[in-house]
C-alpha cells in the first residue's frame, strides 16, 4: 500500500498514528505489576496531546491551503 492511500494519506494521519504508537509502546514496556498494563492504556497522555494535534493540523492545513488576504 503506498502512503499516500488511504487512511495513511496525509501528515496528520501519520502523526496521531505515531503518537498512539508511542502511547501503546510505552505502555507496554511497563512491568506486570503497574497498576497501567497493555489492556488498560493510560489514554491521559493522549488527552495531554490533543491540544497539541490542534495546532500541528492547523499549521498542516495553513501549509497546504494558504489563506488569501483580501
Amino acid at each position: 500500500m503506498n502512503s499516500n492511500d488511504g487512511l495513511m494519506g496525509n501528515t496528520q494521519d501519520h502523526i496521531m498514528a505515531n503518537t498512539w504508537r508511542l502511547i501503546f509502546d510505552r505502555t507496554a514496556r511497563r512491568p506486570s505489576t503497574s497498576p497501567l498494563s497493555t489492556t488498560n492504556p493510560d489514554f491521559s497522555l493522549l488527552e495531554e496531546l490533543l491540544s497539541e494535534y490542534r495546532l500541528i493540523g492547523l499549521s498542516l492545513a495553513e501549509k497546504e491551503n494558504p489563506r488569501r488576504l483580501n
